[in-house]
């Protein structure tokens, strides 16, 4: 076989492979344009963000049900394992945190993922 046929073969294929692989996406930063995860309380209902994945961790916001969302620390609005926590009596009960920004965007705290809803936010 021919070695510019070989490399010409081979240049081919990277190529068909370098097309065929999808393109980078952009990921969202705080102040962007583009959606992002964010957290709602239930109606009725209030949410505390914590500064620890824990109830007994200080609170740094109380997040009720008329009074907007809280944008996500990460767009996915991952969840990680903490403390053990129940929403309200009777409610939800879990040990999944996630993390969100407080209401005026100083700080990052943990909010109990059962004990609010997850949704695209501006």
């Amino acid at each position: 076989m021919n070695i510019h046929r070989t490399a010409v073969a081979l240049s081919a294929a990277a190529a068909a492979v370098a097309f065929a692989l999808p393109a980078p996406t952009a990921v969202a930063q705080p102040g962007s344009t583009q959606s992002w995860g964010g957290a709602f309380a239930f109606r009725e209902h209030s949410a505390n963000v914590r500064a620890q994945a824990s109830t007994g961790s200080e609170r740094i916001d109380t997040m009720v049900w008329r009074d907007g969302g809280r944008r996500c620390y990460q767009s996915e609005c991952t969840s990680v394992p903490g403390g053990s926590y129940t929403c309200w009596s009777g409610g939800p009960t879990g040990n999944r945190w996630i993390a969100v920004y407080n209401k005026t965007r100083t700080r990052v705290g943990w909010i109990a993922q059962r004990c609010a809803m997850f949704e695209r936010i501006e």
